[in-house]
């Protein structure tokens, strides 16, 4: 898979991946360190490290139950850095109920 992934879009540039940028390697990385502890976490250990990790390299909050929402819609969507704004806009247009389904 992550060959496969690496040679996306690989026509358009002959010296390099075009997928396979500094914000996609990293992205892929962080999921490979989370995948290398399987042996000794839990699967529900190692997907909300990942959902951290991602937030962290998105600089959006992970402490309480809302920035946990926000952060897995992030990596839902695929969001760069330049989305995180946005996204927590549209994430307060949300109504209460709406946000409160989505933390829970």
């Amino acid at each position: 898979l992550v060959g496969v992934m690496c040679g996306l879009r690989g026509a358009e540039n002959p010296r390099g991946s075009v997928f396979l940028d500094q914000v996609q390697g990293s992205t892929l990385m962080a999921c490979i360190r989370m995948v290398e502890r399987l042996d000794t976490r839990s699967a529900n250990a190692i997907y909300w490290g990942y959902i951290g990790e991602r937030a962290r390299m998105l600089d959006i909050p992970f402490q309480h139950l809302q920035d946990f929402a926000i952060a897995r819609l992030a990596c839902l969507a695929r969001a760069k850095p330049t989305d995180v704004a946005s996204l927590q806009v549209e994430w307060y247009r949300l109504n209460r109920g709406d946000r409160e389904v989505l933390t829970q």
